[in-house]
């Protein structure tokens, strides 16, 4: 699971402005598969272009069935209202 997301915003698709970022509350230690919802909500924000990044350990935690190994996000969607 990411440490973190951010989300930015651009007019151009060159210039972008953070406009959210949640930092990640479940423990590095939890091994059950969990699903996480990460938002950001803003109004009134002008913008044709988002970027979503997410942020991981550089290796999975002690403990973790793939211990030691590089870690890997899998992102089921990504919403805009």
């Amino acid at each position: 699971m990411p440490t973190e997301v951010s989300f930015e915003v651009s007019v151009d698709g060159i210039n972008y402005k953070q406009v959210g970022k949640e930092i990640n509350n479940i423990a590095t230690s939890e091994t059950q598969a969990i699903i996480k919802d990460f938002t950001a909500r803003f109004n009134n924000t002008d913008a044709r272009y988002i970027s979503v990044t997410a942020k991981v350990l550089p290796e999975a935690p002690k403990g973790h069935p793939g211990e030691g190994k590089p870690v890997w996000i899998f992102a089921d969607e990504v919403m805009v209202e």
